[in-house]
């Protein structure tokens, strides 16, 4: 394994070289996000993202591991919007795709008819849950069990708060944090009967080619239950007549009550904005305990939280 926390595009070189991947290829860098860095290599007139997970040591392997194996699953399913696993090094952390042309777009920034589209392909995943642990369970591989947010969020965040509390740097925020954990939590109970396969993070992960929508980026697939409306309402920054809009299409496309739907989606985005405000803490912690000259912590990331939290009606 090659011993280094980021790979440049001369290691992407020689690594497909090495292992014989492509012939007569070119390698480009790609825009790469917070916790990897893409390629485009373009060989035999094709387009492939190479991506690699490996700036934030120790390795985060089950994030392109899932991502893999999604795509595979989505394969065999014949799901036409999205890309195509084409290779997966385990021990390199190193995942092929195919390149899918277009732009990036937010969800924010959809017109109600592609708001549909994109919503009907999150329903269609979600509702491959069963099927999906069917796939895994054949390939004898574990895949995280949903995640609890109405009885474990608060043995979950304890620690982190704890950790933090005491440094006169955080404790305004995470006082804030624990004041709500302790007077409205058991009143932000979600329902945790149906399982989901989520895409985890399709806000930004949007490609428009030729009037076609496409969703990229699955490293941050997992079970849930929730059918991930919530993710949405909390990073992407939407206006109160998209999120209206949200609930409305996701119920007529599932059969859901629109009224429950809205009420569940409200309890977790108010339990993602609790645990989101923790998590900003505790990256900062950690890159001032490693760093000189860590960037400022984003207050008013966490101010528009602590709003966003106060305004939810």
């Amino acid at each position: 394994m090659m011993e280094k926390a980021t790979l440049t595009r001369r290691d992407i070189i020689e690594y497909i070289k090495k292992h014989k991947l492509f012939k007569n290829f070119a390698v480009r860098e790609l825009k790469s996000g917070l916790a990897n860095r893409n390629y485009l290599v373009e060989s035999g007139g094709r387009a492939y993202n190479l991506r690699t997970n490996r700036l934030r040591p120790p390795l985060k392997k089950e994030n392109l591991r899932n991502e893999h194996l999604v795509l595979e699953f989505l394969r065999k399913k014949k799901t036409p919007f999205v890309s195509r696993s084409v290779y997966y090094d385990a021990e390199e952390n190193i995942h092929i795709v195919n390149f899918i042309p277009g732009h990036k777009i937010q969800i924010k920034n959809l017109k109600k008819d592609n708001l549909e589209t994109v919503l009907k392909y999150l329903y269609q995943v979600n509702i491959m849950a069963r099927e999906f642990g069917g796939f895994l369970k054949k390939k004898k591989i574990r895949f995280a069990s949903p995640k609890k947010y109405n009885h474990e969020l608060a043995l979950r965040l304890a620690p982190k708060i704890n950790y933090l509390i005491n440094d006169k740097v955080y404790s305004e925020y995470l006082n804030w944090v624990s004041r709500r954990l302790a007077s409205d939590l058991s009143s932000l109970a979600v329902e945790e009967k149906e399982i989901y396969l989520n895409h985890g993070d399709p806000v930004s992960n949007i490609i428009i080619n030729r009037d076609k929508l496409y969703l990229i980026d699955w490293e941050q697939a997992s079970f849930s239950y929730d059918p991930g409306l919530a993710n949405i309402y909390t990073h992407g920054f939407i206006s109160r007549e998209m999120k209206k809009d949200i609930i409305n299409i996701y119920a007529k496309l599932s059969g859901l009550d629109p009224v429950w739907l809205r009420e569940q989606t409200l309890k977790k985005y108010k339990q993602m904005l609790l645990e989101h405000t923790v998590l900003l803490c505790r990256i900062h912690a950690r890159n001032r305990r490693l760093f000189k000259n860590p960037a400022p912590l984003d207050i008013e990331f966490i101010r528009d939280r602590q709003q966003r939290y106060k305004n939810i009606v």
